[in-house]
């Protein structure tokens, strides 16, 4: 896995590319693929990933597990299509929002909702006003908070560009991109075959767990893909794409920082592959630039956080292990953390603190 991820080496290579070899990234913080890519690509600038977006190539969206992805924009037409189930589910659950939303007639909002993103992105508040007159100030609010669950939305730009940033916006995709969502949705065949280029070995459960989607046997049962066949330790089948590499599992794992809710935290059933020791992962919020997790030996060992002087001048990282660590690791992690300040603060000194929780 770390090897498909590139998490063993940089290479250099095109932003999209690497993009959707990984079938998108988790982005939940706005910024998080920024860290996410830097980690993976040799000589990543910024400003590359920035242009994508400002270009709506790719865009930030409930996707796989109505979780907040940034993909290709062909490829989140796609995933949102095929993740309707799981975006509804979100409106089950218990955060306030979800509770004011029981009982509404929620194809009536949805429309409305479309009609007042018609004429371009609005923010949570102005979004909110627009509906009031019809709907009240309670269903209101939670429709503006949940518009990307009642009706298929992306996140517009200015918000997740380097550099500028800006407030939650919710454009439809008709209004963003020009298009509806297919329907019916495509196969989610072709997905799990990048999944498992990305991501496997890996199991049916683990493809479950990351794509939030049901019935994936019989999917792949029914294209009639030919696919190798492995056993974990623990005994689970493990399915992969036939002559797919496998790295040598003596090379070593160098230390990598990554943002908070990397994809590969989050994409098996069976996360012992990436914890084995089972740390409970930090969730505290985050903009995905100030913040995360870091591995050391291929595995997740701690967190981190970069603060920045008032005056630019200085950048501190403290990064906190939640095992101990080797002469080598806290070498590594000196060293790494020396380069990701110079990617998320250029020019300023670097001040790098190491302990243990």
């Amino acid at each position: 896995m770390l090897a498909r991820q590139q998490l063993l080496a940089r290479r250099a290579g095109p932003v999209p590319e690497m993009i959707d070899r990984l079938v998108g990234l988790q982005a939940q913080a706005p910024l998080a693929s920024y860290v996410a890519l830097w980690s993976r690509l040799a000589s990543f600038q910024a400003g590359t990933l920035a242009e994508l977006m400002s270009s709506r190539a790719y865009v930030r969206g409930h996707a796989m597990r109505s979780t907040i992805h940034l993909v290709s924009a062909p490829d989140f037409l796609a995933l949102r299509a095929l993740s309707d189930a799981a975006v509804v589910l979100n409106l089950s659950g218990q955060v306030l929002w979800a509770r004011a939303l029981r009982g509404a007639d929620r194809a009536a909002l949805a429309a409305d909702l479309r009609a007042a993103l018609a004429g371009g992105p609005l923010a949570r508040v102005p979004l909110a006003e627009r509906l009031r007159g019809r709907w009240g100030d309670e269903l209101a609010n939670a429709a503006a908070v949940a518009a990307a669950v009642l009706t298929a939305c992306v996140q517009a730009t200015p918000r997740g560009l380097w550099g500028q940033g800006g407030p939650v916006a919710w454009a439809t995709v008709q209004q963003w991109l020009g298009t509806e969502l297919p329907d019916p949705p495509p196969s989610p065949v072709g997905f799990l075959m990048r999944y498992l280029a990305a991501f496997g070995p890996a199991s049916i459960a683990d493809m479950r767990a990351w794509s939030g989607w049901r019935r994936l046997r019989e999917a792949i049962d029914t294209a009639g893909v030919r696919l190798e066949r492995f056993r974990s330790e623990q005994g689970h089948q493990l399915l992969d794409l036939p002559g797919a590499p496998l790295a040598n599992a003596d090379r070593a794992a160098p230390v990598r920082f990554l943002p908070e809710y990397d994809n590969v935290h989050f994409a098996y059933r069976d996360r012992a592959r990436i914890n084995p020791r089972g740390f409970a992962m930090p969730r505290r919020p985050g903009n995905g630039a100030a913040m995360g997790t870091f591995l050391a030996d291929g595995e997740f060992a701690g967190e981190w956080r970069r603060e920045v002087s008032a005056d630019r001048q200085t950048a501190v990282l403290t990064v906190e292990a939640y095992r101990p660590l080797t002469a080598d690791e806290r070498a590594q992690i000196h060293e790494e953390g020396r380069a990701l300040l110079g990617f998320l603060a250029p020019g300023a000194a670097a001040d790098i603190h190491v302990g243990q929780k």
